[in-house]
């Protein structure tokens, strides 16, 4: 197994995807602000639980191992007509919930870096005294 492929990288890299198709649909949204009649998207929280019990299936590797088969999921993306208050143009789209929300992506995208550099670095300690 790679250290990419560990649970815990594997279910920080999952979160760090979702934060970045989170951004993708947050600028979506702001560009189309003053758009007559935009519609706001957003995607569905992430749950970890999600990632780990995602269609796993276990299959034997080597004896007394099991090894999981999750399938990369897809994030499923969802338009609020109804939510959001209406303005000139019609659109319920807030700029300033847009930028609210690329700011705690980006904060969250600081966060889960770091836990994954002192993840690694500990895997670089275990290896290196191992030797």
């Amino acid at each position: 197994m790679t250290i990419g492929k560990t649970p815990a990288l594997a279910a920080l890299s999952a979160r760090l995807h979702w934060e970045a198709e989170n951004t993708k649909i947050a600028t979506d949204n702001l560009s189309r602000a003053n758009v007559p009649n935009a519609v706001e998207k957003t995607l569905q929280p992430f749950r970890f639980a999600d990632t780990l019990n995602h269609g796993n299936a276990l299959r034997m590797t080597q004896k007394n191992h099991m090894k999981g088969t999750a399938p990369p999921s897809t994030y499923k993306i969802k338009e609020n007509k109804s939510e959001g208050e209406m303005d000139a143009t019609s659109n319920n789209i807030s700029p300033e919930q847009e930028l609210m929300t690329l700011n705690e992506s980006a904060i969250q995208t600081t966060v889960l870096t770091t836990m994954a550099k002192s993840l690694l670095s500990n895997y670089r300690m275990i290896l290196t005294v191992s030797k």
